[in-house]
């Protein structure tokens, strides 16, 4: 199933229209400045209610500014200064997003999508649609948030790693990607000795957190996929994904990412200038960004 965005006027994007895939992984890859992460925000905007205000600095919807998602004659939007949603029922709008609320509901339900996941830099979070709350598990009647602000804060770590059932699930998907057994009450059991999380690598630490809040979501949202990640651990996370039957639109500026993904048949979407483009293996090597970066191997090893 594809659910199709429409974007104008929305910081860089100036006009761009494309379709991203459900259950599987789509890659936004282009320069910096191109407006990946507007596309990313963009989505964001169309999720939750505005209660959630004070985390979306970045959401500088105007007057001239539409947005639109939509799939099977359903759509749920931003125009004029106001947002919309029709479900089949006939279209619903005002200037707040509260007055769509349960519309906006329904639309991402019928996608069966209850809970984003957002990873932005070192947070990440799962929250709650259409309320936007951070998203927690109850754990023998402890609730337990799904959130971390800082991968590199042991506290958080401390906090969120103190119950084992928390991490349990993906256990074995952190094993198989890091050789980490076990976590629990910050510490990972990793190479036949306890370490403190905080001890562990940035990469190690970004994978444990992207791997938790992707197994509590239903769509995960990712700014910087590939940061702290070496090329192979990017794509060994991206292919676990892909196995538990996420939706994942993740941006990167590295085409040896581009490369991995189309080889496993993912979505690899090209971002220049405010456009997009669904790119193919033959037309992505017209892509600027990768005749530089092709340019720079070649001079290195030739």
């Amino acid at each position: 199933m594809k659910f199709f965005v429409s974007i104008k006027n929305f910081r860089v994007v100036k006009d761009a229209e494309t379709h991203f895939d459900v259950g599987n992984i789509n890659i936004l890859y282009g320069p910096n400045g191109s407006g990946k992460s507007s596309i990313i925000h963009a989505i964001l905007a169309l999720m939750n209610g505005s209660k959630a205000a004070n985390l979306k600095p970045f959401l500088t919807l105007h007057e001239q500014t539409f947005i639109q998602i939509s799939y099977n004659g359903k759509s749920i939007g931003y125009r004029n200064g106001e947002y919309y949603c029709n479900v089949g029922l006939g279209e619903v709008g005002g200037r707040s997003i509260d007055v769509i609320l349960h519309c906006l509901e329904s639309f991402w339900t019928n996608l069966n999508v209850k809970r984003v996941g957002v990873v932005q830099g070192d947070a990440v979070s799962v929250y709650t649609i259409p309320d936007f709350d951070v998203y927690g598990i109850n754990v023998n009647g402890e609730r337990i948030s799904i959130a971390l602000s800082d991968v590199w804060d042991q506290k958080e770590w401390n906090v969120l790693t103190r119950n084992p059932h928390v991490f349990e699930e993906i256990v074995p998907s952190i094993r198989m990607l890091l050789g980490i057994d076990h976590v629990v009450n910050g510490y990972a059991f990793t190479n036949g000795k306890w370490v403190r999380v905080a001890e562990l690598s940035y990469g190690e630490r970004r994978t444990m957190a992207i791997l938790l809040t992707a197994y509590h979501s239903d769509i995960l949202l990712v700014e910087g996929f590939d940061n702290g990640l070496h090329i192979d651990l990017a794509v060994d996370i991206l292919d676990t994904l892909k196995s538990w039957g996420k939706t994942a639109i993740v941006e990167t500026h590295t085409g040896l990412l581009v490369g991995a993904g189309l080889k496993h048949e993912w979505n690899i979407y090209y971002v220049y200038n405010g456009k997009v483009e669904k790119t193919t293996r033959e037309n992505i090597r017209s892509s600027e960004l990768l005749r530089k970066e092709t340019s720079i191997y070649q001079s290195i090893y030739t």
